[in-house]
């Protein structure tokens, strides 16, 4: 098995296993739980852009899994029954509105507009100016891997410009030593 990982031929792991494994982990040391969870928020925040918008996509989405989860405690007669619920709805429906949440999360900006209108425009400017120019720092001072994604982004940004302004460069040349070439 350790050769296979090795050579990046081992198989990939399913979302059950994945699921059965840290829940292994967190049965065997709880505290890991609250570190698993931390790490699955800031990447959802990193790989939303690590700002205001990643942010608010993280909200959000806790926000309508709290939701589903209070509604399904409301809906069932005792904990078994909310137990046992839950334990089915694992498997099949709460991975597929997990990924409804995630899809709706990602509308956050939409939900002030629709609830606040020509306000909501305003709230986003004023929470965007104090997010990058007052809590960035912050924010990134406690949660270092933010800064590092946002660093890691800025340099993939600067070699797709540089890779689009050689390409540019040789399409010129190119252009170039056909127009002479014509001549």
């Amino acid at each position: 098995m350790a050769a296979a990982e090795q050579d990046g031929t081992a198989k990939k792991e399913g979302r059950i296993a994945r699921q059965l494994r840290i829940a292994r982990e967190v049965r065997a040391e709880p505290r890991t739980a609250l570190t698993l969870i931390r790490g699955w928020l800031v990447g959802l925040w990193t790989a939303r852009g690590g700002g205001l918008y990643g942010l608010g996509v993280v909200v959000s989405f806790l926000i309508l899994e709290a939701r589903m989860i209070a509604d399904d405690v409301a809906g069932s007669s005792g904990v078994t029954d909310f137990l046992v619920g839950e334990l089915i709805e694992f498997v099949f429906r709460l991975g597929f509105m997990s990924v409804v949440n995630g899809f709706l999360a990602l509308l956050w900006p939409l939900w002030v507009l629709e609830r606040l209108g020509f306000w909501g425009i305003l709230l986003l400017a004023a929470a965007y100016g104090a997010f990058e120019y007052g809590l960035r720092p912050l924010v990134e001072s406690r949660v270092p891997e933010l800064a590092e994604a946002r660093e890691a982004k800025a340099e993939r940004r600067r070699e797709k410009r540089e890779k689009k302004a050689e390409r540019s460069r040789r399409r010129t040349e190119k252009k170039e030593r056909r127009r002479r070439g014509l001549r």
